[in-house]
């Protein structure tokens, strides 16, 4: 093999390893799927952690807001993040300073004589 054909293949494969390495940037540059404000079933699932099955259980008893377009069923991904948020459960903490809260403005003020 001479030197030129040793050369030319080299350079064939360095440059087959920098289109590669554009490609892997170009898609880090792009937004990510996890931007789209509607999402599918499967990217639904992802997004909330749980299997398509418990995803469709969960549509089937009107537990999770969700849209129908013909058969195919679709998220908003802002009403899944305020779904989630709205059946977070506060820690201890919170639920003490809540009742804490609560008793203040309970107690009625004293009358002075």
């Amino acid at each position: 093999m001479s030197d030129l054909t040793r050369f030319s293949t080299l350079l064939y494969q360095v440059m087959g390893r920098l289109d590669h390495l554009q490609k892997s940037v170009d898609s880090l540059r792009r937004p990510a799927a996890v931007d789209k404000e509607y999402l599918n079933l499967e990217q639904a699932a992802s997004f909330i952690c749980r299997s398509k099955k418990t995803v469709y259980g969960l549509v089937n008893s009107g537990s999770i807001p969700h849209s129908k377009t013909g058969k195919r069923l679709v998220f908003n991904r802002q009403e899944l993040k305020d779904w989630i948020e709205a059946s977070r459960r506060k820690t201890v903490q919170e639920e003490l300073a809540s009742a804490e809260q609560e008793m203040i403005s309970r107690k009625t003020p004293r009358l002075t004589k």
